[in-house]
């Protein structure tokens, strides 16, 4: 089963459960008035009524109820960072997110309200079908994200918000079969991260909690590798998987025949390309994990800055309170005020000097 959840604006922004591929053959619906209209039980609302209940309904996303979305994937609707998503879950479920989709649709206010939508494949048969899609998505986003820019409407027959559900499993069900290349299903890894551009990649990482090393390939909107390998498996011809990779493949050396100097059949030039592809991407690597820790030590390094300015700016007030307290007319008169004149006492700082001036004073006239 493939499940299919939104985070979208209607009166704010919502967790929504919007179907999944079991009922698939109609529309969900979100209709915040429904509930209003049942408890009033006005007689203009009764035929309303039933015809709002016929409808499949959209269901909100609670603490209480949650509807099958894993907490893994919370981040993914509460922060953002990237594109587009697809990983693979504790449970070996995987899952497939797309966000800042837009909407034809504005608020109540006529901002625009892009939304977010994730789908999550539970079986071995909708894995399959999810994995065609996540392949689809990053080789074709764009026309992607213009479909399912339709998915959610207004519907103005019964005052709610309308999900195309039998559209996008009609279009997950035209997708070409891919039997002989599979994907890598390792638990808790992503396949990829799609993002506007490499500069982003410190961001997705923070936002998302991400380790480098949890994140198989990060690619552009035009699909494009920007880092590591597309995590393929060719089962062709064998039980034990074969580990597809993106990047050039050296030829195979030729055995020479008796006689002969061993030589190489294929290009040898594609060899050290490979090399090459390898050391611009291991050197990627280090580079995003310094960008990570850079970024984390200059946020500790705020931190302990605006701690210590809060704590002097306590030490300070309380200090300034402790002056206040104390009244004008209560100061005593010190025991060089008796002695000398005021303007021996302008600078009281000299105390020191002033006592080392006395002694020798009196051994003067001793």
């Amino acid at each position: 089963m493939i499940r299919v959840y939104g985070f979208y604006s209607c009166g704010g922004y919502k967790d929504m459960y919007l179907g999944n591929s079991e009922r698939c053959d109609r529309p969900t619906y979100y209709l915040p008035l429904l509930p209003v209209m049942k408890e009033r039980r006005r007689l203009e609302d009764l035929p309303k009524i039933e015809q709002q209940e016929k409808l499949q309904q959209i269901r909100l996303v609670t603490r209480r109820n949650s509807m099958g979305f894993p907490d893994e994937c919370d981040v993914m609707f509460s922060h953002g960072g990237y594109v587009a998503i697809y990983r693979m879950l504790s449970n070996g479920s995987t899952c497939l997110a797309m966000r800042d989709i837009p909407s034809p649709e504005v608020d109540e206010v006529g901002r625009n309200i892009p939304f977010n939508i994730l789908l999550i494949a539970t079986d071995l048969e909708s894995i399959a079908k999810l994995d065609q899609m996540a392949m689809s998505v990053k080789n074709h986003y764009v026309e992607w994200r213009d479909f399912a820019t339709s998915l959610f409407t207004y519907d103005p027959y019964v005052n709610g918000v309308k999900f195309d559900l039998p559209t996008l499993f009609e279009r997950l069900a035209e997708l070409p079969k891919a039997d002989e290349i599979q994907m890598d299903h390792s638990r808790n890894a992503l396949a990829y991260l799609m993002l506007a551009g490499i500069n982003n990649v410190g961001i997705a990482m923070r936002e998302q909690n991400l380790q480098p090393e949890d994140v198989r390939c990060i690619v552009d909107m035009d699909g494009q590798i920007l880092q590591g390998h597309f995590p393929l498996i060719n089962r062709r011809g064998g039980s034990e998987p074969e580990y597809v990779n993106e990047a050039i493949h050296a030829e195979e050396v030729k055995k020479p025949a008796f006689g002969e100097k061993a030589t190489l059949t294929g290009n040898v030039d594609a060899t050290r390309a490979q090399e090459k592809r390898q050391k611009l991407e291991d050197t990627v690597q280090i580079v995003i994990q310094l960008q990570v820790k850079v970024e984390a030590l200059i946020n500790e390094v705020k931190a302990l800055r605006d701690e210590s300015m809060l704590r002097m700016d306590n030490l300070a007030k309380a200090l300034a309170d402790l002056a206040n307290k104390i009244p004008p007319g209560d100061a005593k008169p010190s025991l060089l005020g008796t002695f000398l004149p005021d303007k021996f006492l302008r600078h009281k700082e000299d105390y020191l000097l002033i006592g080392l001036i006395i002694i020798i004073l009196m051994l003067i006239f001793k």
